[in-house]
């Protein structure tokens, strides 16, 4: 074991790269751990380690690995690139870490059970630095911010294959990466461009994304998106490639796509979803499906190209504002349970053939193609 005489006193500076067995700062925490690893050597810590400050000082591909619990109670950062910390167990970094303008990584491996980041992540402004990477087949809930602002925004967050993410306040990245058969789960607001392999992002109920969901697998129909509750989605979804499947109008709540959404699959549950944009483009002939008694209300000027159906017959409300169109079976096997169009000085246009227990139109006009 190593300890101070006193809480933070004595400093642990290691130069090329060790093993440490035993734990660090269990009884009086030192003043400062600094690591100065040589190019491609690491530390590692295999009990628990407790000190006032941290600093990455090491040469590029080092890295600094702790497998117990670490304690920060002060200041920890980078001072390099290309260096990587990874945390194998809990972490609580009391003023945060920064990754003051490099281009560093930052590991979360769950390998071993449920575990849990407490501190803020940030960088220096208008940097778009740092990687912020999360492994393991459990659970690493990441507790505050990630990045206090867009201009303190990561360069990239990325879920790794398998591997599970929870995020609880608001996260800014220029890329966020969701990797095949991971789940990241946001209760909280996220801000940057969203990247899904064969993924699934998950959005609780109350939190918004700024910014692009995308299908980035050469091919339509990989990555599901969950909206839990009222959320807002303003950049376009599938712009690349369609995603899987989409999950919204929860009970109770309104969703509202902001832009362009393509999914194989859209279901919309007992509450209400606003589209504000074209749904399946030319990418991909998709269905519109309602789970429930619920509400799809597209804006003006936009087209469902598309079968709109419904899961029980009598079930479904869909609303068609201003000039906008569907193109294909609406109340596809089951009959909707109304159909609104029509709306006053517009014209809403149908392709193909309407089923429903009620179709309602309006003092404009409703065309049946």
């Amino acid at each position: 074991a190593i300890d101070g005489s006193a809480d933070n006193t004595g400093n642990l500076t290691m130069t090329y790269g060790s093993t440490i067995n035993g734990a660090v700062g269990a009884t009086y925490s030192l003043a400062s751990i600094n690591l100065f690893n040589t190019y491609g050597g690491g530390s590692t810590f295999n009990g628990t380690v407790n000190t006032k400050a941290l600093t990455l000082n090491s040469a590029s591909y080092s890295s600094a690995t702790f497998n117990d619990v670490l304690t920060v109670a002060d200041a920890a950062k980078f001072t390099g690139s290309n260096q990587n910390l990874i945390l194998a167990a809990d972490a609580n970094f009391a003023n945060g870490i920064s990754f003051n303008g490099y281009n560093s990584t930052i590991t979360l491996d769950s390998a071993e059970g449920d575990k849990t980041f407490m501190g803020t992540i940030n960088t220096v402004d208008n940097s778009s630095t740092g990687i912020l990477q999360i492994q393991g087949t459990n659970t690493f809930t990441l507790a505050n911010a990630v990045a206090s602002s867009a201009a303190q925004r990561l360069y990239l967050v990325q879920v790794n294959d398998n591997s599970k993410a929870s995020f609880s306040h608001d996260i800014y990245s220029q890329y966020f990466n969701i990797l095949n058969g991971a789940t990241a789960t946001f209760g909280c607001n996220v801000d940057g461009a969203v990247q899904l392999r064969d993924g699934t992002m998950i959005v609780q109920d109350g939190f918004n994304v700024t910014g692009t969901i995308d299908n980035i697998v050469t091919g339509n129909g990989y990555g599901v998106l969950k909206l839990l509750g009222t959320n807002t989605v303003s950049g376009a979804v599938g712009s690349s490639y369609a995603l899987k499947s989409i999950t919204t109008g929860a009970s109770g709540a309104i969703a509202t796509f902001s832009s362009t959404v393509n999914a194989t699959t859209i279901s919309s549950d007992a509450g209400k979803t606003v589209f504000n944009g074209n749904i399946f483009t030319d990418l991909v002939t998709g269905t519109l499906n309602f789970t429930a008694d619920g509400i799809v209300e597209l804006a003006s000027g936009k087209t469902i190209a598309g079968v709109v159906s419904t899961n029980t017959a009598d079930t479904g409300t869909l609303t068609l504002n201003g000039t906008s169109k569907v193109t294909g079976t609406v109340g596809s096997g089951k009959a909707l349970k109304l159909v609104t169009a029509g709306q006053s000085a517009t014209t809403s246009t149908f392709d193909d053939k309407v089923n429903a227990t009620t179709i309602s139109v309006g003092s404009g006009t409703a065309a049946f193609n």
